[in-house]
């Protein structure tokens, strides 16, 4: 078999790196670990959070209320812990929409079933908005988090159907999927199961 010229290489150098870039794109995305330099924590995080919206009916096109949904996973003195992060924020009336820093309580809508989460009553310290855990670039947000359990994680990311509504808050109207995190959070109960 002849060997190819230079010249043969250098024609298929571009080829390579598009399909080099479209098998890295193909690759299921993979959970990120931090370690939380005040607690020592380790702190697994979904690679793509899910992305709630709801728009306001008389208002706007750009005037949408946001939840965000992050799952994490703590390591600490050996023991694994799973969390769901909310962060709600509005781009409607700039703040006014927020739910007191009291409410909380989450109702999660997987095809047709319900799972109903109480906040804690405090974000845990390594939990708290930082880099890489998805807080929002908004000045002004609600966070919670609530404890859970891999096999409501596992409904969730193999759901068909799936919505979020904050029962505590006015107007008390269903978010709808607006980004799909699924995928990603398939493949961080993939990593948890490991554990």
């Amino acid at each position: 078999m002849p060997i190819p010229s230079r010249y043969a290489l250098a024609r298929l150098a571009p080829l390579l790196a598009v399909l080099t870039a479209v098998a890295c794109k193909s690759l299921p995305p993979t959970p990120k670990d931090l370690l939380d330099p005040n607690t020592g924590s380790t702190v697994t995080v979904v690679e793509e959070p899910l992305l709630f919206a709801r728009v306001r009916g008389e208002t706007p096109a750009l005037a949408h209320d946001f939840v965000r949904l992050v799952a994490a996973e703590t390591y600490s003195a050996g023991t694994y812990s799973d969390f769901l992060l909310l962060y709600r924020w509005s781009l409607a009336d700039r703040g006014a929409t927020l739910p007191k820093q009291g409410g909380g309580r989450l109702l999660i809508t997987v095809d047709g079933q319900m799972i109903e989460l109480m906040p804690l009553e405090q974000v845990p310290a390594e939990l708290a908005p930082r880099d890489g855990l998805f807080a929002p670039g908004s000045p002004a947000y609600v966070s919670f988090a609530y404890r859970m359990n891999a096999e409501d994680l596992r409904l969730i990311a193999a759901s068909q159907n799936l919505a979020v509504q904050l029962p505590q808050e006015s107007p008390d109207i269903p978010y709808a999927l607006w980004r799909d995190g699924r995928p990603a959070l398939s493949q961080f109960l993939k990593q948890s199961i490991e554990h």
